[in-house]
């Protein structure tokens, strides 16, 4: 209990300070803007009172409401007595939702976890469970599900190097936190075995899988790929797409890049930031280096940018992504597919969006939060690791110029993802389970 004494103390102190913050935010800043008012825990007409008993989901950003999406589908087909309400933190969270649930599904800002916020906002939403999708632990919002008998329930769940090597405090927070989870499904082994070091929920740990494996499989896009062949000219020209980059990484991939059009000129690099607003200072460092370039919402099918390569349609040598929504589909339609992050110590991203689309990942050796993941495709021998540029560049000219490998190895990345899924259907009965028990 010290621990979440000491949790708000710092709230407290803290809090005159986070709202002189928050307000230049909503002013100046695109993350804050029009969403204050949610994240303080008002939402207007969105909840009906005395409406139809309902369960509340949590993701936090995009990569968490990737895990979500199929839940969520799936809680609207079978519990047609409970109204699904769904929140995220981010823009690019918000925006991922509101694409995949045009209806019958309430959208909102997850509130600001301060005692008092989190009181009103259970109060207008009652819900008979909360859902936290990954890692999300808030002190306030787990006090006060249980001090209410609100099932709050951990799905899809990760224990990242990070969250297992946390500081004193840090680690008595979260211990304290994770004995106020119901119960708890957890995406992989290590996972499980990493929370019992840190904490033990009072309800069961179960390992229920990675719901992203579904997700990435039943994603059915098709005309949205044409499109965007159509958009890049890959009847054309073969696509290098490095995703999820940041600072210092792309300078690495454009090493390789260079080194790579020595033997392969008819490659096009596909950068694609991690954070969208660092798109200029990424055309910059291109333009730099001499290379052509050309930003994402510039190319359009009709559009014929000034370029060296021949052919009717040939799209510039470097396209740096400046919109939102593409990535996985351009690792669709990719030649080769680097997962960024991974370069450089921030922990990698989703390594499992290019195995889905039949397509090995090439990743370097920074892949802490997305262990389980990257062992599963090494397991299956369907990803490629290089520790730094030098390899990364050698590994990658190998595999173009070895098309029986290119093949049997993007054949197992798409192997790795087949053979594990089902997670939604493990996580959903977890959660049936503690619905099952709320109405007894």
């Amino acid at each position: 209990m010290i621990y979440f004494f000491l949790y708000n103390l710092v709230l407290l102190v803290s809090f005159p300070f986070i709202s002189v913050y928050l307000f230049f935010a909503s002013i100046f800043s695109n993350k804050w803007q029009g969403t204050l008012h949610e994240r303080n825990g008002y939402y207007g007409k969105k909840f009906a009172a005395g409406g139809a008993k309902r369960i509340w989901v949590h993701a936090v950003s995009v990569g968490e409401v990737v895990g979500a999406i199929l839940l969520v589908r799936l809680l609207m087909q079978r519990e047609t007595d409970y109204e699904i309400v769904v929140s995220t933190t981010t823009r690019g969270g918000m925006e991922m939702l509101k694409r995949n649930f045009s209806g019958g599904v309430i959208l909102f800002y997850f509130p600001l976890d301060f005692p008092w916020t989190i009181r009103r906002t259970l109060r207008t939403i009652s819900p008979a469970a909360v859902v936290l999708m990954e890692t999300e632990i808030w002190p306030n919002l787990l006090r006060a599900c249980e001090a209410s008998s609100i099932s709050a329930i951990l799905l899809n769940g990760r224990v990242s190097d990070r969250m297992a090597g946390a500081g004193w405090f840090v680690r008595g927070l979260y211990r304290w936190a994770f004995g106020r989870i119901a119960a708890a499904g957890m995406q992989s082994e290590r996972d499980s075995e990493r929370l019992a070091l840190i904490a033990s929920p009072r309800g069961e740990v179960v390992v229920t899988g990675n719901m992203k494996f579904d997700y990435l499989l039943a994603a059915a896009e098709g005309e949205k790929v044409q499109t965007l062949r159509e958009v890049f000219d890959v009847e054309n020209r073969r696509l290098f797409v490095a995703g999820s980059t940041h600072p210092g990484e792309d300078e690495i991939i454009l090493d390789v890049y260079e080194k790579i059009i020595k033997v392969h000129g008819d490659i096009a690099l596909v950068l694609c930031p991690r954070h969208v607003e660092r798109a200029d200072e990424v055309v910059q460092l291109v333009i730099a280096r001499g290379l052509q370039v050309v930003k994402r919402s510039k190319i359009t099918p009709n559009h014929e940018p000034r370029t060296a390569n021949k052919g009717r349609n040939a799209i510039p040598t470097v396209i740096v992504i400046d919109t939102i929504g593409e990535l996985r589909l351009l690792y669709g339609i990719a030649t080769v597919c680097f997962v960024g992050g991974s370069l450089v110590p921030r922990g990698g991203h989703n390594v499992l969006e290019p195995a889905a689309c039949g397509k090995a990942p090439f990743y370097g050796q920074f892949t802490q939060n997305f262990l389980s993941a990257v062992e599963t495709l090494e397991n299956y021998k369907g990803g490629i690791m290089a520790s730094d540029g030098d390899e990364l560049a050698e590994k990658v000219l190998y595999y173009l110029n070895n098309k029986d490998y290119m093949r049997e190895i993007d054949g197992n990345a798409r192997k790795a993802v087949e053979a594990n899924t089902g997670a939604v259907d493990r996580a959903y009965a977890l959660l049936k389970k503690h619905l099952v028990i709320n109405n007894k």
